[in-house]
């Protein structure tokens, strides 16, 4: 009944946003009233947002991190190749409308002109059985941003059509 209730009340243009990170009912201090040090391993997007946090805080940060640029899985760093410069990066980084407190903090720092919007960005499959995938934000909240993907997705079909053959191939 809960699952029926939830499937006729879900709609494409008006879902519930999720909640965003609430003060703790604790009363901690915003500023220290003495000094003290803290020391972060790592310079990826964590790392680097706790030591912001924490220096916004008073305290005296001190950021480690190995690789000879900071970022961790979002950096980029130039590679030459055959007397070419390209930029390397591990790869596709999403993100996306639900990241609130990454939007937030990007906001405060007045750093987003360093994001570029794609709209939409697509996937293509080795295997020819699938059709290439076309992703767009999606602003609804968890579990809808999951309905509205397998809603948009071409091969939703395909793979309930496979997963029925192999139902009846095992009775």
């Amino acid at each position: 009944m809960g699952a029926a209730t939830a499937i006729l009340e879900y709609s494409r243009f008006t879902k519930p946003k999720p909640t965003v990170f609430q003060q703790d009912t604790l009363n901690l201090p915003r500023l220290l009233n003495q000094e003290k040090s803290v020391v972060i391993i790592g310079g990826g997007l964590a790392g680097l947002a706790c030591a912001y946090e924490l220096s916004q805080r008073g305290f005296t940060v001190t950021l480690l991190e190995k690789s000879p640029q900071l970022g961790g899985k979002i950096a980029s760093w130039e590679i030459e190749v055959n007397g070419e410069t390209f930029n390397m990066e591990h790869g596709f980084h999403g993100f996306f409308p639900q990241y609130y407190n990454l939007n937030s903090l990007v906001a405060e720092l007045g750093i987003s002109k360093n994001f570029k919007s794609l709209n939409f960005y697509s996937v293509v499959y080795r295997d020819s059985k699938y059709k290439p995938e076309v992703f767009r934000p999606s602003h609804s909240g968890f579990p809808w941003n999951i309905v509205d993907l397998a809603i948009a997705s071409p091969n939703r079909l395909y793979q309930f059509c496979m997963k029925m053959r192999q139902t009846a191939s095992n009775l």
